[in-house]
């Protein structure tokens, strides 16, 4: 159940990158609803099964004298603060027409979409990156001689793909911004 729980978060973060590849491209609003509505199953799965795991046996490095220590109580906020920014924006999706017009490109972040972001980042930078006690964690990031068959830690593959899926998105929103700034001060000067 344990290994079952990464390969649901992963495949929720892979999921949620695909639905912003989704937007960017400007493939049918349907495929990125998909993505979306897929990405959100996928979640709420992997919050089941992390509170029936969570437990000093499965994720030590969160636990001291089997109360969670301060790594524990950051990974969990961020999660459930990204979790509940992400029920803000399902629950105003299903009032307006599409995820896409609540998680927007053209105009900018919204604060939900932002909280989001950072929470799901934190969330998994406080699963792999800092697992330290006297030395390193043997699961941490930082412990490449640990890693099983010398494959990376699955929270570091799904912190990488997050993080670049939200780059390229971020880029292109930019890009966007100012491809129409451009065009409005052209738009100025050319008329009298």
């Amino acid at each position: 159940m344990y290994i079952s729980n990464k390969a649901l978060s992963m495949a929720s973060v892979i999921c949620l990158a695909c639905a912003l590849a989704s937007k960017l491209w400007q493939s049918t609003k349907d495929s990125s609803q998909t993505f979306f509505s897929y990405a959100w199953g996928l979640l709420c799965l992997h919050i089941l099964l992390s509170l029936i795991l969570m437990d000093p046996a499965y994720y030590k490095h969160f636990y001291i004298f089997n109360r969670l220590n301060v790594l524990g109580q950051i990974s969990l906020l961020s999660g459930t603060l990204a979790f509940f920014a992400w029920l803000q924006i399902k629950s105003r999706s299903s009032t307006e027409k599409s995820v896409q017009q609540t998680v927007r490109v053209r105009s900018g972040l919204t604060s939900w979409t932002l909280m989001i972001i950072v929470g799901t980042a934190v969330h998994l930078i406080a699963m792999g990156a800092f697992q330290f006690s006297e030395r390193v964690y043997p699961g941490s990031w930082f412990a490449n001689n640990h890693w099983p068959v010398g494959l990376p830690p699955i929270s570091l593959i799904a912190f990488c793909v997050f993080v670049l899926s939200v780059l390229v998105w971020l880029l292109a929103g930019l890009i966007k911004l100012i491809s129409a700034k451009i065009l409005q001060l052209q738009g100025e000067k050319s008329s009298p």
